[in-house]
């Protein structure tokens, strides 16, 4: 079966190979790019794409011809990329950052150039010997309309670019080339790349803003531009998810999944204007998990997938280049992949949506419940479920959560088991309703990755053990006659419909063991160590070292783990295997 794209498009583009406009909720299909993480648009829809663990395409492109460019960062992993006015930063693991940007605007002293939109000419990604020369490193930045922000391991938020309204927040309008300090104790930093301004938080559970303002983007109840940060004293940091800096108005998203917006609204089709950031309800009280915006439009997506837009570029209709929806409206998806973690992203006045994995452990756990493999218990009289599974998931007892679905009808059960073994949410009022009756309440920001990871780290409901034998080639005559007497074996804790779901050579071991058992016996030859690793990895999907483990061993033993444990064709742990190569200097 041909396998569907990864990246689709929309808005008033300028690549060739679109022989039309592709206005929402029109969407085209994009460059094929496997094991995409982020991608990112500037003011000239220049897109960049960070895929694999430290490479990087570059798509340059007009009217009539499109460039594409493949690069990587030699030695380094990568871990954000972020877009500018026209120009992109690349943020690595390592604390390191490096510019792209068009060559000819480079010199020698602007550390952080600027680029000619215009230009095909663009050179490889950049060191910043700024903050090298000073040892310095880096955990976090972000890129407004020509200004870049950074925040070190020391918490210091240092900021250069174009001060046109304070948006560098010295106190001035002067211009930086180099970045100056500007801020203590800081956690995070927001802007967007076409944000005149910018806000972060800090250490002390309070959010800053400064720059352009005159619309009321700032939030801070007044419609002026801020040459030095202020505090917005009507929210805490702990409260705020994400927030993003458009042309004239502002989003804050909520820990709780709620929209706030400040700015222009007659201009970015907010549906209101304010000078504070205020609840946008219009979404029938859905839980929204992402937030993007363009130069003077914004698309949402919530926890169910469903995406919102509104302002300009976001039109129905597609002979209407600039019509501005007041309030967001629903947008038809693409044909997306049934399975996966999709994000978004915008560019001035295009819309990204892309696939950023595919989600191996939801689509284990969804076979897990469409094929009712080896269940154990039951709920409602009829339906087969993993108990352990169940019971972390909803958070009490399975015999608890009997007597209430016994009240539900067939439709309303599958919702609800839907939702604990994929996390798929179709009827949000069912799962609360459920979870009411239950005396608990439904939370929004659980979903089954945290859930595992808390199972990994409960050894009290563990219910099964693999047993464990390396081999040892040194083992001397002695040693191999008394292990034909009794084979002595490492235990490792486990869940039992981890393994089922997650590993098909585990799932024909207990299909084969007709006896009831706690235990099964791994022969493979790897070392408990790397065995560890790989349990660890079937619950969260990454690969995790401990200081005691060696990597390289890990490595070595690792290499061929998904297929000698059968694990999903689409399992990214050849990825994570790449990473940690990377991340320790290995072959």
């Amino acid at each position: 079966m041909e396998e569907k794209p990864q990246i689709y498009l929309s808005g008033l583009t300028k690549f060739s190979s679109l022989t039309k406009n592709s206005l929402l909720p029109y969407w085209s299909s994009f460059d094929p790019l496997k094991e995409v993480n982020k991608i990112v648009s500037g003011q000239g829809n220049e897109v960049l794409a960070w895929h694999d663990t430290n490479k990087l395409t570059l798509f340059l492109c007009n009217y009539e011809t499109n460039t594409k460019v493949d690069m990587e960062i030699e030695n380094e992993q990568i871990k954000d990329i972020h877009s500018g006015y026209f120009n992109f930063l690349i943020l690595t693991e390592s604390g390191r950052v490096y510019s792209l940007a068009n060559g000819k605007t480079q010199n020698s002293y602007n550390e952080i150039p600027f680029s000619d939109p215009y230009s095909s000419t663009w050179q490889k990604p950049r060191l910043v010997t700024f903050f090298t020369e000073k040892d310095m490193l880096i955990k976090e930045l972000a890129m407004g309309s020509a200004t870049n922000y950074f925040v070190t391991t020391q918490s210091q938020l240092y900021v250069n670019g174009y001060n046109s309204g304070g948006r560098v927040g010295d106190g001035t309008n002067e211009n930086r080339q180099l970045p100056i300090l500007i801020a203590e104790n800081v956690t995070r930093v927001f802007c967007g790349c076409h944000g005149k301004r910018y806000f972060y938080t800090t250490e002390n559970d309070e959010l800053f803003a400064c720059g352009n303002g005159a619309y009321g983007e700032l939030g801070n109840g007044s419609e002026t531009n801020v040459l030095s940060p202020v505090k917005i004293s009507d929210w805490k940091s702990e409260d705020i998810q994400d927030m993003v800096a458009c042309d004239c108005h502002s989003l804050l998203l909520t820990n709780e999944g709620k929209l706030y917006t400040a700015g222009d609204g007659n201009v970015n089709g907010l549906g209101q204007r304010k000078n504070k950031f205020t609840l946008l309800n219009t979404f029938d009280n859905k839980r929204i998990a992402q937030i993007t915006g363009g130069s003077r439009h914004s698309i949402l997506l919530t926890d169910e997938n469903e995406m919102y837009g509104w302002g300009f570029y976001t039109s129905n209709q597609p002979t209407s280049e600039f019509t501005s929806w007041g309030v967001p409206r629903k947008i038809k998806l693409p044909d997306l992949p049934p399975t996966g973690r999709f994000r978004i992203s915008c560019g001035f006045d295009v819309n990204y949506i892309y696939l950023i994995e595919h989600n191996t452990i939801r689509n284990d756990l969804q076979n897990l419940f469409e094929n009712k493999q080896m269940t154990d218990s039951t709920v409602a009289n009829d339906y087969s479920v993993h108990r352990v599974l169940v019971e972390s998931r909803v958070g009490c007892k399975l015999d608890q959560i009997s007597k209430i679905l016994l009240t539900k009808n067939q439709e309303e059960i599958n919702i609800f088991l839907q939702w604990v073994y994929s996390g798929k949410i179709e009827n949000i009022g069912v799962l609360q309703e459920i979870f009411k009756l239950l005396g608990l309440t439904f939370e929004f920001k659980a979903n089954i990755e945290d859930d595992l990871f808390k199972l990994l780290n409960d050894e009290d409901s563990k219910d099964f053990k693999i047993l464990v034998k390396e081999n040892d080639e040194e083992d001397d005559e002695e040693e191999e006659e008394e292990d034909e007497k009794e084979e002595y074996f490492d235990e490792i804790p486990v869940h039992k419909f981890i393994l089922i779901a997650r590993s098909g050579l585990f799932r024909e071991m207990f299909e084969n063991i007709k006896e009831k058992n706690d235990t099964v016996k791994d022969y493979s030859g790897k070392s408990v160590e790397s065995v560890e690793v790989l349990i660890k990895f079937l619950y969260t999907g990454k690969i995790e070292l401990t200081a005691d483990d060696d990597p390289e061993i890990i490595v070595e033993e690792l290499q061929d783990a998904a297929e000698y444990y059968k694990l999903n064709e689409k399992t990214n742990l050849p990825n994570e295997i790449k990473k940690i190569k990377m991340k320790y200097n290995l072959n």
